[in-house]
């Protein structure tokens, strides 16, 4: 191994082995970030049966001619045989390891929070530091030398165009990423393009969701399309993650084996739980670990909110936190919130600030709701200039009569400086811009901006995003958040009457 390879896999693992706990209700400076690979569990994946289209996308909307027509109709009709069958037959689930010895491509599907980014993460590490042969990993069968190289869409995707007449060539973007990234210095653009043409590589390709530009996403998939299709680069394996609504109206080669990430079964959650408290805590609280495990189980509802690996996380931060287990995905979210704000109350230097510091963490995240909320709307992009939302924050403050003129911006820095520093439900990327640390994060607040409106504004405020795949979360959690109080419960009635009767 060259030492510039060397140097490579190192700071793969140093930049992907850690898990942040930025972003959840977690207390204990000490754990900002624990390794991942300690409590990483092996995730199941079903294998799809692909519905491939003989004619592309933009043919079936064609209304050019009734030959056209014809075919469109046709291909619907095959789509809706296709769902049926899948809706009958289900897949089998299979271990990851076997999907990755059967298929040199997969494309993984997962709902929010189901694990995607985090697998891609441990396989980067694990076939980083060689470890993937281990038993406890992927197994024997593995016995490759591979080198893995990640790449972050919402970070990629920057390097490409809308609509170019021609793909661009994958292999010159991924050699220009890698050069540039200020992470991976040392390594050079032309060591990476040597790399990917003579050594077997692993492409761990994570958030074509993330991609919120239709047209630069199908762009990224024609690259890649392109890519797997030379001859020259068969050695190098692909995986491409997203959540469902990432791939619809897209195409994708058929190299590629559709799957799904499955939920952890009764036995994942117990044996993430025992992890978590291991690596997160001390071997002391095993016991209470056993309580948590049997909580879970008692409750069908909070057993079914912890088959997602993120909601499980929650539940062990918040349990460990509190000893009381909310029922609700959306009583989930606002303990996590509760949680994370209520840390600066009982923190000197945040009571220095000023305003901030007398804010309570209720109307803390009632400053958090409407820019959220304008963070979703902004479908085009992933994060928002630092400058526009401390200017968002002043303009709520003067609204709310909390402050006023050239105060409230100030008052509006020291928040975002706060919200970073303590709670970490806002981060910057490093180039002036800020994101949620988790998009869970943002839609559950857009959610509740929503839910807080009058009537019909509410109603008014999903109707204008109903049938769009970006919005289907932040509805579901609005739904949730109404129908979780009796105050509220006559609002998601007339919501839901309101959306029947379109």
């Amino acid at each position: 191994m060259t030492d510039i390879e060397q140097l490579y896999r190192q700071k793969v693992v140093d930049i992907y082995n850690r898990i942040a706990l930025t972003g959840l209700p977690e207390r204990d400076p000490r754990l900002n970030d624990i390794p991942l690979d300690k409590i990483f569990i092996k995730l199941t994946i079903a294998v799809e049966s692909a519905f491939q289209p003989s004619i592309p996308f933009d043919l079936l909307e064609s209304k050019a001619s009734l030959e056209s027509k014809a075919l469109a109709l046709d291909e619907r009709l095959l789509r809706r045989q296709w769902e049926r069958e899948r809706k009958e037959r289900p897949p089998e689930p299979i271990a990851l390891a076997t999907a990755l010895q059967k298929h040199q491509r997969l494309f993984i599907t997962g709902v929010p929070g189901s694990g995607k980014t985090t697998l891609l993460r441990w396989l980067a590490v694990i076939f980083a530091n060689q470890q993937q042969a281990d038993p406890a990993r992927l197994g024997p069968t593995f016995t490759e030398d591979i080198i893995p190289i990640v790449l972050e869409l919402r970070r990629f995707s920057k390097l490409f165009q809308e609509n170019q007449a021609v793909p661009p060539d994958l292999t010159d973007k991924i050699s220009a990423f890698i050069g540039e990234d200020s992470r991976f210095d040392g390594i050079s653009s032309a060591w990476m393009r040597e790399t990917l043409a003579h050594q077997p590589c692993l492409l761990l390709i994570d958030g074509l969701d993330e991609i919120a530009n239709q047209y630069t996403r199908q762009n990224v998939l024609e690259a890649l399309d392109a890519f797997v299709q030379i001859p020259n680069y068969a050695h190098v394996r692909c995986i491409l993650t997203t959540r469902p609504h990432g791939f619809r109206d897209v195409h994708l080669s058929a190299q590629f084996q559709r799957t799904e990430i499955q939920p952890f079964t009764p036995d994942d959650v117990a044996q993430f739980i025992h992890h978590w408290y291991e690596t997160a805590y001390d071997f002391e609280y095993q016991e209470e670990a056993e309580e948590l495990i049997a909580a879970i189980q008692a409750k069908p509802r909070v057993t079914e909110i912890a088959q997602n690996p993120l909601l499980c996380t929650i539940i062990a931060i918040i349990y460990r936190n509190n000893r009381v287990l909310p029922n609700h995905r959306v009583e989930l979210y606002r303990e996590c919130c509760k949680a994370l704000l209520d840390t600066w109350e009982n923190n000197k230097q945040i009571k220095q600030l000023g305003l901030i510091g007398d804010l309570n963490w209720k109307e803390k995240l009632e400053l958090l709701m409407p820019l959220a909320y304008y963070f979703h709307k902004q479908t085009e992009q992933l994060a928002i200039s630092e400058e526009m939302v401390i200017q968002l924050l002043a303009e709520s403050l003067e609204k709310f009569g909390l402050s006023y003129d050239l105060k409230a911006k100030q008052e509006a820095r020291d928040f975002i400086a706060a919200i970073q520093d303590r709670s970490g439900l806002l981060q910057g990327r490093g180039d002036g811009t800020l994101e949620f640390t988790h998009r869970t994060f943002q839609e559950y607040l857009a959610a509740r901006y929503i839910a807080s409106q009058s009537d019909p504004e509410y109603i008014d405020l999903v109707m204008v995003h109903l049938h769009e795949a970006w919005w289907r979360e932040v509805h579901l959690l609005v739904i949730g958040h109404l129908g979780s109080s009796s105050d509220t419960a006559k609002k998601v009635e007339r919501l839901m009457l309101t959306n029947y009767s379109l």
